[in-house]
């Protein structure tokens, strides 16, 4: 039994209890729900899932999906077991036999069923504060429930939020307003996942750049005032628990739809998202997200920029104009002014509020080159040639300067984690660029400056590049934060979750305790900053 039990992982613990009453481990029922996630959206066979490397020669798309993970033998009497526990919840669905291909028919699986749903809730976030919220209810599988009127294959519902809104209420209205639809009325609700930028641990906001969520137990909030749909929960598992509201950082999650739904056979993958005013990453280490040890691992938009590093390429020489310097604390920009304005340089500040700190959102997103180039349009920029007459114009210069950070991050981290790959995620202008322009220029100084500064083979690690736009961002982003649901489930039922990580005090050295050195340093510390 975990040692501190996580709130919001109360409801899954009183689940697991009663599917191993069907005499299956938790690591079982972990292993069979795994796979029929990976196997989305299709359908199985426990053939398949005991034993997905003897079907080497199949051209089944479940199998394929699931030879790529190089998943291990399971016992077929254990997974059988796995399958009568799940279908006895209508945690799965088990479809009539089948006669389509060659051998003996089989039972095609699918994870979940119409009884069961989940929720997920991208944050939209303008300027520190929340603009918008995206919603999409899947199956437990991540496919996406037909609504119609109110959300589509691909097109979540996106809700406008007022400035005076408060976000927990905000929140809570869009989910119950969707949970009320006739399509979903009558569904348990296994979790509610939620994506944010910035850093969150266990649903708490540590530190975000919006304003009304910073410090907040937003999950615990949630879960709260989501009554309606806690009683829903319990009528299933039958004992009184939280409903399960799972916080996540907008990037972690998604690189836990990579895990579940590779695109590459690798299972150590470096995935960096650049959205408009910040760029996150997620690093995937053996094929599952690592949060590092209070959830903050892969905050690359805080990491320091060092001018030094960067050059403004070959023609240096006929360009005198400095690199950008570190911030001032006088050059913070009035909340009225950067309204005005939004013309945010690569000069001026970090959203974090550390006046004094050269961050990569300084200098690498679309709005610092959107202020850089007089507030014109991205798009319009990105397209203007790099050089004229071998000389950089001021656009190819700004993207020039932005790729060569973002590569310099990038080259960190290849070097510190060592992933097998890097997905980046660019807007569509940065994506898909024409020889030449400024965009082209961005992309190539990435690569350079991981060739560059990049140790031993990190320096050929292969980085891949995925278009994502607005409304792309709005549906993967409510997808992966739903996926996130049944991921934090998956988790609980490993033990891989912080519930059964209870946190040690740390062990002093005995002098250093008795001489207060530790308490000293900190002081010093604090009066310095």
């Amino acid at each position: 039994m975990a040692q501190r039990l996580v709130w919001s992982h109360q409801a899954f613990d009183h689940m697991l209890k009663m599917l191993e009453a069907g005499k299956v481990s938790r690591d079982r029922i972990a292993d069979v729900v795994t796979r029929l996630l990976i196997a989305a959206p299709d359908w199985p066979a426990q053939t398949e899932i005991a034993a997905p490397e003897k079907m080497a020669l199949s051209n089944w798309p479940a199998a394929r999906k699931l030879k790529q993970r190089n998943l291990p033998y399971l016992l077929p009497d254990s997974v059988s077991r796995a399958v009568t526990a799940l279908g006895s919840m209508h945690l799965i669905t088990q479809h009539k036999p089948r006669a389509d291909r060659p051998g003996r028919p089989y039972t095609p699986l699918q994870l979940g069923s119409k009884h069961w749903a989940m929720v997920g809730v991208k944050v939209g976030h303008l300027e520190g504060r929340v603009v918008e919220l995206s919603v999409l209810v899947t199956n437990l599988d991540g496919t996406p429930l037909d609504i119609p009127t109110y959300q589509g294959p691909g097109d979540p519902c996106v809700r406008p939020v007022k400035e005076s809104d408060d976000p927990v209420e905000a929140l809570a209205t869009v989910i119950e307003e969707v949970c009320s639809l006739p399509a979903v009325r009558q569904r348990y609700i296994l979790g509610v996942g939620i994506e944010i930028a910035g850093h969150v641990m266990d649903g708490e906001v540590v530190d975000a750049s919006l304003n009304s969520m910073y410090g907040r137990h937003l999950g615990r909030q949630l879960s709260k005032r989501l009554d309606d749909l806690t009683e829903r929960l319990n009528r299933i598992i039958k004992s009184v628990h939280p409903l399960p509201v799972i916080l996540d950082n907008d990037v972690n999650v998604l690189g836990v739809l990579e895990t579940y739904k590779p695109r590459f056979p690798e299972l150590d993958l470096a995935v960096v998202a650049v959205f408009d005013d910040g760029i996150g990453s997620a690093l995937i280490v053996n094929g599952r997200v690592y949060r590092g040890g209070n959830g903050m691992a892969g905050e690359i938009g805080h990491s320091l920029v060092e001018t030094s590093q960067i050059s403004v390429g070959a023609d240096a020489a006929n360009d005198r104009r400095p690199l950008p310097e570190t911030p001032a604390s006088t050059d913070e920009l009035s909340d009225s002014a950067f309204a005005e304005t939004r013309k945010l340089r690569f000069s001026d500040p970090c959203y974090c509020g550390d006046p004094d700190s050269s961050h990569l959102d300084c200098y690498s997103t679309p709005e610092r080159l959107r202020g850089e180039n007089s507030g014109r349009d991205f798009d319009e920029i990105a397209a203007c040639p790099a050089r004229v007459d071998d000389k950089f114009t001021p656009e190819g210069r700004s993207f020039s300067i932005a790729g060569q950070a973002l590569g310099i991050a990038i080259a960190n981290i290849v070097n510190l984690i060592n992933p097998a790959r890097v997905l980046i995620f660019l807007p569509p202008a940065l994506a898909d660029p024409q020889p030449g322009t400024a965009a082209a220029e961005y992309r190539l100084q990435i690569k350079a400056m991981v060739r560059r500064h990049g140790f031993s083979t990190s320096k050929k690690t292969p980085i891949v590049v995925d278009q994502l736009d607005s409304d792309s961002r709005r549906y993967f982003g409510a997808q992966a934060a739903a996926v996130r649901v049944i991921d934090s489930f998956l988790e609980h039922a490993k033990r891989q979750c912080s519930c059964y990580a209870p946190k040690a005090e740390p062990e002093l050295d005995e002098d250093v305790a008795e001489d207060g050195m530790t308490d000293t340093l900190d002081d010093d510390v604090d009066a310095r900053v």
